[in-house]
């Protein structure tokens, strides 16, 4: 019997207000990584409220951009280093959580240049997110921007992970639609491919399972009326269970293709995973080898997709299942129907598959890719193939 190990991930906090039990906790000097919609918006009030109850000082950094670049982790760095706090929170999407973990995690490598490994003192860690989608709360992942090699920089280390993961509904009550969309179905992707992947096993299995059921049956709604707490409440637990699924088991080459895409063109992540998904579902079912047996684990994803939503409800099989849920959120049929030109997407192709290649998500997926497999898939998705 193979031997395996799980990790169950952060202290979890959830349901509506539960922010509130920061009351329990006691630190002297906190940093807020967050964006400017954020602050605008006015998403950190309650969190400041509770820290000025507590007598904890605060700073903010509220420059975080969606796709986080290396130079704003820098930034970030900076900022951190200076305020030398004991309490660090992030407030905001997956790109602001994972800009956190980075900003953290450099901070962590430049004092171990100075000080003894012992001597070191992790901030605590508090991710509230405000999207429903990246699971970055519950990950020890962090995804960075080299907008100067137009690449992303997926980076992976223990150090990274949330101490507390604060799934509030509250915070994702004044979502956009295309932000429900784009999330929800990164949700879905990072669920599918945990399920498929090379290093799958039982326990990662039932969270990637239970994240397609609960993501099926309460997206649409929340798609459409985002006031509905309890929808909202179930695709944040999908969110989270499918990070647990793929913290443990790994990705694909979805993830690995759409970081090399996002990064390319400028797709936010959650929709450059959407325009690949069927592609990569395709591709992996016709491997010569393992392709039947993968093929049976998409059925499986497949019967665990319950949508309550007509025409959803009607589909028939994963594949059909998804390109209704695509229709129904929104989402082009095609990258081309995106806006990116022919030729500009055609020159990018060399550069796009061999970071895909190097991408470590690459590895995990169920079947060994060549680039020559990428440049078609790729094609594919531009043309809605």
């Amino acid at each position: 019997m193979s031997r395996y190990e799980f990790q169950m991930g952060p202290t979890v906090w959830y349901g509506k207000y539960s922010l509130r039990k920061l009351y329990g906790l006691s630190f002297k000097k906190a940093c807020i990584v967050t964006d400017k919609s954020m602050v605008s918006l006015g998403m950190l009030k309650p969190l400041e409220r509770i820290l000025k109850d507590l007598g904890v000082s605060y700073r903010i950094f509220d420059e975080v951009e969606p796709d986080p670049s290396l130079q704003t982790i820098l930034s970030g760095l900076s900022h951190i280093l200076v305020t030398k706090p004991d309490l660090l929170i992030a407030v905001g999407g997956g790109s602001v959580i994972d800009a956190a973990k980075a900003i953290m995690f450099f901070c962590l490598k430049v004092k171990e240049e100075v000080i003894k490994p012992e001597k070191i003192r992790k901030p605590y860690f508090v991710a509230v997110p405000t999207t429903s989608g990246t699971g970055s709360e519950v990950t020890s992942y962090s995804v960075i921007t080299d907008e100067k090699n137009g690449l992303k920089i997926p980076l992976k280390d223990a150090r990274m992970l949330p101490d507390v993961a604060v799934l509030d509904p509250v915070f994702t009550s004044t979502l956009p639609q295309k932000v429900i969309a784009y999330a929800g179905l990164d949700v879905f992707t990072h669920a599918i491919e945990a399920y498929v992947s090379r290093e799958h096993h039982l326990m990662s299995d039932q969270y990637s399972l239970e994240a397609v059921k609960l993501a099926s049956a309460s997206l649409p709604e929340m798609y459409e009326k985002v006031s509905e707490d309890e929808a909202r409440m179930e695709v944040h637990l999908a969110s989270f269970y499918a990070g647990l699924a793929f913290e443990n088991s790994g990705l694909g080459l979805n993830h690995g293709m759409a970081h090399a895409l996002g990064a390319t063109h400028k797709l936010p992540h959650g929709l450059a995973n959407a325009m690949l998904l069927l592609q990569i579902i395709r591709y992996n079912r016709q491997e010569e080898v393992y392709g039947q047996e993968t093929g049976k684990r998409y059925d499986a994803l497949g019967s665990a997709m319950v949508f309550r939503r007509s025409p959803l409800c009607e589909a028939k099989g994963m594949e059909e299942k998804l390109k209704q849920l695509k229709a129904f959120l929104g989402i082009p049929i095609s990258i081309k129907e995106w806006g990116v030109s022919e030729e500009e997407f055609i020159k990018s192709i060399p550069g796009m598959v061999k970071n895909a290649m190097a991408d470590f998500t690459t590895a995990s997926n169920p079947r060994k890719p060549k680039p020559e497999d990428l440049v078609r898939l790729y094609l594919e998705a531009y043309y809605g193939i």
